[in-house]
């Protein structure tokens, strides 16, 4: 079996040199603003048929990749990472990959129903959040399963390991003779988190639980509630009254189109919102502004709205933070509470028609860490003509600061070859790069020259990097990832014989959305969707897998 092919920054730089790779931590407010590209949104289509049975999968197995030349030749190597970055040092005697561990392929074989987000508890159970539910002629509703370390459903949680929570009554709007198309249910749970207690905290999106005859007006607001160990909605958390009792729903900017991409909990079991919206009008302005800016909330264990924090209990920014001539598109993807208490956001924006990676850093009080840049706000374009996009942060014992997403390199564009590589960078404390990460401080996944994605990434005890995504081993099939690095980007030599682990669930659009290790550390979970041809309607699919050597 070949090895999977990892690529750098360097190697697509060649003959400009490594003093191309650009960093931009600001800019100027007449920067030419693009819209971003529709094309490079997540792809949540599914057709086709020949749904595998659901339940529990069989052992997945690792994809096979072709070997590809590097486009330029590579730039040397600097640091712990002094090895050609193509291929893994060889070890010496046999070696015990990490196993695949066990998988999980679907809720129900005649609607659709995805996960996107996952946890995992002291005793090394599952929880999936996600949807099930067609969302045009029937009811779609936000979904909650169980699972044990074999990936079977956990009886006395809900009814047969999952709960169904049905938090507007939207059925979509079919194409009629005045509606030209279609209006899918937008309910979905996101993202998933568990108080000291064991209670369970969700946080989702859904037309206004407040509309009880929701029509295609209705806006998409963020919803947050709360299940006990059992499975049972608390009613008493919350902000909502008679017929939003038990959620809290937030609505920035009063936008239509709102979306939360994560949640975490501190050691005082507050709860934290990364999301975006319709951005908010600063005070002393007239125009109403119709882009999305981030946002980051703070509520009580209990669900209220903690106004201590930042302004009135949430932080939002737009780029560059405290102006409004830039006004961009502004996407927010994963955060977390750090153990020191303060908090990282992640995500990217575009400027000048190029993704750009931000990392945002607050205080626990919500106010701007400036010890991490002027204004705690960190914005790195790496790529001088390609772009990079960021979806998830994980945190180093030292401090560091580890990206994954998705981007397109140099040589790549300018060769007109739109590929997608999955990308990771490392961010000093003080908010600076790291060069001496992977090769030239980046490192750029390629296998088989196809589209390939970074979704979520943590980082292990020992500060091994484990990533979840998608990659595309032939054609243009897409299937679910998982890859570990060494701390300082090198590829590990233990992992998997074709460096990364490949989940193929039965469809040609997979992708793993989401990534927790059990606090046990003896396992990882992921959680994704499988969609296209080869299934009637989408899967949501999870792996399982031990913590290897």
């Amino acid at each position: 079996m070949k090895r999977g092919k990892l690529t750098v920054a360097g190697q697509f730089l060649g003959v400009v040199g490594a003093s191309a790779l650009l960093w931009a931590l600001g800019c100027s407010d007449d920067e030419t603003v693009v819209a971003p590209d529709p094309s490079l949104d997540d792809p949540e289509t599914s057709t086709s048929a020949n749904r595998p049975a659901p339940g529990q999968g069989t052992q997945a197995a690792s994809g096979a990749t072709n070997e590809q030349p590097p486009v330029d030749a590579p730039l040397q190597p600097s640091g712990a990472n002094a090895q050609d970055p193509a291929q893994p040092s060889e070890p010496e005697g046999p070696i015990e990959y990490w196993p695949d561990g066990v998988t999980v392929n679907g809720l129900s074989a005649d609607v659709d129903d995805r996960f996107h987000g996952v946890t995992m508890d002291a005793q090394d159970n599952v929880y999936a959040v996600g949807y099930i539910g067609n969302g045009l002629g029937d009811n779609r509703s936000i979904v909650v399963a169980k699972y044990d370390g074999e990936g079977q459903p956990v009886a006395g949680f809900g009814e047969e390991g999952r709960v169904l929570v049905d938090v507007s009554p939207y059925l979509g709007t079919p194409v009629s003779d005045t509606v030209t198309t279609a209006d899918v249910s937008s309910e979905e749970g996101r993202d998933i988190a568990l108080q000291s207690d064991g209670k369970i905290i969700v946080v989702g999106r859904a037309e206004d639980p407040n509309d009880l005859a929701p029509t295609t007006a209705t806006p998409l607001d963020i919803v947050v509630f709360r299940l006990d160990a059992a499975g049972a909605r608390d009613l008493s958390f919350g902000t909502g009254s008679v017929g939003t009792q038990g959620f809290t729903v937030l609505d920035p900017g009063a936008g239509p189109n709102d979306l939360a991409w994560g949640v975490d909990i501190d050691a005082s079991d507050r709860i934290y919102v990364f999301g975006h919206g319709l951005a908010t009008n600063p005070e002393g302005t007239a125009t109403p502004r119709t882009d999305q800016d981030r946002y980051v909330w703070r509520l009580n264990p209990d669900g209220t709205l903690d106004t201590t924090f930042a302004n009135q209990g949430v932080f939002t920014f737009d780029l560059p933070n405290g102006t409004t001539t830039l006004a961009q598109n502004d996407n927010s993807r994963r955060g977390y509470v750090l153990p020191d208490g303060k908090i990282i956001a992640s995500g990217y924006s575009n400027v000048g028609g190029r993704n750009q990676i931000v990392l945002a850093k607050l205080l626990e009080t919500g106010a701007p860490d400036t010890s991490f840049s002027t204004d705690g706000i960190v914005r790195l374009a790496p790529f001088p003509i390609g772009f990079a996009e960021c979806y998830g942060v994980a945190f180093q014992s030292d401090g560091s600061f580890i990206t994954t997403g998705y981007g397109n390199v140099d040589s790549e564009r300018a060769g007109g070859a739109e590929l997608l590589d999955m990308v990771s960078f490392r961010v000093r404390p003080d908010g600076t790069p790291d060069p001496s990460f992977g090769v030239s401080g980046a490192v750029v996944y390629n296998p088989a020259d196809g589209q390939d994605r970074g979704r979520a990434v943590l980082a292990l005890a020992d500060d091994r990097l484990l990533y979840a995504g998608a990659v595309t081993a032939t054609g243009t099939n897409k299937d679910a990832m998982l890859l570990l690095l060494e701390k300082d980007g090198a590829p590990t030599k233990y992992y998997d014989p074709a460096v990364h682990k490949a989940y193929d669930f039965g469809g040609d659009n997979e992708e793993f959305f989401s990534l927790k290790v059990s606090p046990s550390g003896k396992y990882y979970a992921a959680a994704g969707y499988a969609t296209g041809t080869g299934l009637a309607n989408g899967n949501g699919v999870i792996a399982i897998v031990p913590v290897g050597q």
